[in-house]
């Protein structure tokens, strides 16, 4: 019927992101999706300092209620226990549990829509299971305008950011308490006014500056490595600033948080390294003596656990580039279909390959769309090496923070490699990945578009089926 109604991209994607976004708040069961319980707690706790609760670690027992909900799996006693449970009256067992995690160690803010509903539900009296579902909505509710935005805001590659945008992992993410919801979301609306600035016909105005800036500042601070696209605002044309000297500070403005993140993050990295090759050049201090300054400098949450740093880095440069190869090397097809949302649910959720791959070959049309505009090859070429450094940076901070230097080494690895990443950690880069396939010499007519989001419309609910069967199985 959308199709028939012809509507405008935003409506047709925003409408998609409801539907699809409802059906998957109901059959992805409570902490089914990556780090749920973590995120809920996260949002149990703003929801606290929300309310002006004073120790607000402290939650009732009624909702910790974690009964016939499996962490990462979904199964169909969650199913059961929603039936019976959502409409009983609540009930509270006036007896405080302390969470485990601090959301004030984390990235506060990303957690905002969820602690709303929560509170919300919190004010209304609602029983656990509709306090978890009101979080989950108001996460939606969030993304989905979000989604609305960006596609309403950029004036090319719609229907590749409505398509990327309405992706199962993307819904499952947003219709969760996953934060992932809130960096997918703004990531989408970064990009479009990215393209906004490059190809709008209208000079840039005060509101629009704001509003990119705003975005960056949102972005930026809770993952850099997505906050470093928004230096491809310098390939807006300077015309639309009127003068050369307009667009540099206006674009050094809303860069600021970009640059900043960045800073703070590679300045200390390159003052050590330098501070090092000093070091080592004047014979101020032995290899020995690094070692085990460096053995013994660990935080002090990992103090027990012998996990690689920097200094381990410094000292062995080149087992730290085997260490990215052989990772790189062996799990780079994961982590693309796990972007492109392979596996759902707690990564137990596989679907089958020939859907992937359908959808995979679905996005690669859309890629190839005739579009006004086609990305200039300096700006294809960033573009490239934005992704790379994303991706390298992700890397880097995983080795750092997550791997052990005792883990079991698979024979088929051959030695050590990054733990911990994810192949959903990539899913924001989605997007311009794909923009790099666009060009004049290759393109598939817009008059094809309702044939695409037909095909696209009954892969999704491919999807919804198969979670359901696997469900009910389990």
């Amino acid at each position: 019927m959308m199709l028939l109604l012809n509507p405008k991209m935003e409506v047709l994607f925003m409408v998609m992101a409801i539907v699809f976004g409802l059906i998957f708040w109901v059959i992805i069961t409570p902490m089914s999706v990556p780090d749920e319980t973590i995120h809920y707690e996260y949002s149990l706790q703003l929801s606290n300092i929300l309310m002006g609760v004073k120790n607000y670690r402290f939650i009732d027992g009624e909702y910790q209620n974690y009964g016939s909900f499996a962490g990462h799996y979904n199964i169909s006693a969650a199913y059961l226990r929603l039936v019976r449970k959502i409409n009983k009256p609540l009930a509270l067992d006036n007896i405080l549990i302390e969470m485990n995690y601090d959301v004030k160690d984390s990235y506060t803010i990303a957690f905002l829509p969820q602690a709303l509903g929560i509170t919300l539900a919190r004010l209304l009296n609602l029983n656990m299971l509709r306090t978890f579902y009101m979080g989950r909505l108001f996460n939606l509710i969030f993304y989905v305008v979000c989604v609305y935005i960006a596609v309403k805001k950029t004036p090319v590659h719609k229907l590749l950011v409505g398509t990327i945008a309405t992706l199962p992992i993307f819904i499952q993410q947003a219709a969760s308490f996953s934060y992932d919801c809130y960096i997918n979301g703004l990531t989408m609306v970064l990009f479009a006014c990215i393209m906004n600035w490059i190809y709008s016909k209208d000079k840039l105005n005060i509101k629009n500056i704001i509003f990119a800036f705003i975005v960056t500042l949102l972005v930026a601070p809770v993952k850099v490595v997505y906050g470093l696209f928004a230096f491809l605002f310098w390939f807006a044309p300077t015309e639309k600033f009127g003068s050369k000297k307009n667009k540099i500070i206006t674009t050094l403005i809303v860069t600021a948080p970009a640059i900043y993140e960045l800073a703070v993050l590679l300045v200390p990295l390159i003052y050590r390294i330098i501070k090092r090759i000093i070091r080592v050049i004047t014979g101020a201090v032995t290899v020995y003596a690094d070692i085990s300054e460096s053995t013994y400098n660990y935080a002090p949450e990992i103090e027990a656990e012998d996990i690689y740093s920097f200094n381990d880095i410094l000292i062995n440069p080149m087992e730290a580039v085997e260490i990215f190869v052989r990772t790189i090397r062996y799990n780079i097809k994961s982590w693309f279909y796990g972007a492109f949302g392979r596996t759902l649910s707690g990564s137990t959720l596989v679907l089958p390959i020939n859907l992937v791959h359908t959808m995979l070959v679905l996005m690669f049309a859309i890629a190839f769309r005739q579009e006004d505009h086609v990305e200039s090859l300096p700006f294809k070429i960033v573009t490239l090496l934005l992704c790379v450094f994303a991706g390298l940076m992700m890397l880097g901070g995983m080795l750092i923070s997550w791997t052990a230097k005792t883990q079991d080494v698979i024979d088929a690895y051959g030695g050590p490699v990054i733990q911990g990443i994810q192949g959903r950690y990539f899913c924001p880069l989605l997007v311009y990945f794909f923009t790099l396939f666009n060009n004049k010499k290759i393109k598939l007519n817009k008059k094809f578009d309702k044939y695409v989001l037909f095909i696209y419309l009954i892969m999704i609910f491919e999807v919804i089926v198969y979670v359901l069967s696997y469900t009910f199985v389990n």
